[in-house]
């Protein structure tokens, strides 16, 4: 990690607002840090950015060179110049597959911007009170006010040393229980009708699906609340939308590890909490690929052809070695076809 060096701060699409507030907590630790304006956040997070934009440093263009900083995620998205990257840093409470040589702070706790607090504690960073407001945004919303069951006791710590630094619990109140719209509860109405429920021994998981316009990550907040759910042993739910899949599991039997049964199909998290993504695939197909495995128990007998990218990502043989470590970590892989010129292929590489 090189102190001097612009660090750059790039947010997923539809980050939600612990992935807000760890971005501001980086800018706080690191003064030589910007944040990339986000152009599409949560419904929640987005409110947030539009009261508390002044307090960010922005930035609309990346810098020759830079250090880039993932926050809630250690997926590189999609058109960073990997060829400007000269390190990346991450903060996530997602547990990493493997071993990518990654800067920063991946551990298993409530919320990533807890592991950002962490760090300013350590660093003995001054904050206003609008500043720890800002911040413990992420850590309210990640946690379900400290009632979801990855909450840890480093989540209360950090969110404790927020309060004794003036954070407001009116101001969360008012942005963390925000009404819902008309038609996101039109489409938890829909994803509920298409609920599936599959028996293990006594266990039970509840399967649902929905097709949308667009994906709202708000959604997931509000399936919290829902009783099939909440009262299951573990549920999915499996969104598409513009041609991606978006799953979210949760478990609250130790007997079903949903970061095991998503791990399966490329997606990662812990066994109470997990996620996936995949492009081009149906939610009906993984729907499918999901029930095929907690039933029979075992790895779920699909072909290569159903998760398959299509066009196939591959490498061109005259990419330096640092730019295709970059390109495999954008894209989640831990290896890739090398073609020539002509498309022929040449060999692996692998990280």
């Amino acid at each position: 990690m090189n102190r001097d060096m612009k660090k750059v701060i790039v947010l997923t699409e539809g980050a939600d607002l612990d992935a807000l507030s760890a971005s501001f907590g980086v800018l706080k630790l690191f003064p030589e840090a910007v944040l990339m304006t986000p152009r599409y956040l949560s419904k929640r997070a987005g409110a947030v950015f539009k009261d508390f934009k002044h307090l960010f440093r922005l930035v609309d263009e990346f810098p020759d060179e830079f250090e880039l900083v993932l926050v809630d995620t250690h997926h590189v998205p999609e058109k960073i110049p990997t060829n400007k990257v000269k390190g990346v840093i991450v903060y996530d409470h997602h547990p990493l597959r493997e071993e990518r040589g990654f800067e920063g702070k991946v551990e298993k706790v409530g919320a990533a911007t807890t592991l950002v607090v962490e760090e300013l504690i350590k660093a003995g960073v001054e904050l206003t009170p609008s500043e720890a407001t800002l911040i413990a945004l992420g850590i309210y919303e990640d946690t379900g006010n400290f009632t979801y069951e990855g909450t840890t006791e480093r989540d209360l710590v950090a969110a404790s040393w927020l309060l004794k630094k003036g954070a407001s619990l009116r101001v969360l109140r008012r942005y963390l229980q925000g009404a819902f719209t008309k038609e996101q509860i039109e489409i938890v109405r829909n994803i509920l009708s298409s609920i599936e429920k599959v028996y293990l021994g006594d266990r039970e998981v509840v399967i649902a699906t929905a097709t949308l316009e667009r994906y709202e990550p708000d959604i997931n907040a509000l399936l919290y609340g829902v009783k099939d759910l909440k009262e299951a042993d573990a549920f999915f739910i499996i969104i598409e939308a513009q041609n991606k899949t978006y799953v979210m599991g949760r478990s609250q039997s130790k007997d079903i590890d949903v970061g095991k049964v998503l791990g399966r199909l490329g997606g990662g998290g812990h066994p109470d909490a997990a996620a996936l993504k995949l492009e081009n695939v149906s939610a009906a197909r993984i729907k499918n690929l999901l029930v095929s495995y907690l039933r029979e128990g075992r790895a779920p007998a699909f072909r290569i052809g159903d998760l398959m990218s299509s066009p196939p990502f591959v490498l061109p043989a005259n990419l330096s070695v640092k730019e295709a470590l970059m390109k495999l970590a954008e894209m989640g892989f831990a290896s890739a076809p090398v073609i020539d010129e002509k498309g022929e292929l040449m060999g692996i590489v692998s990280k």
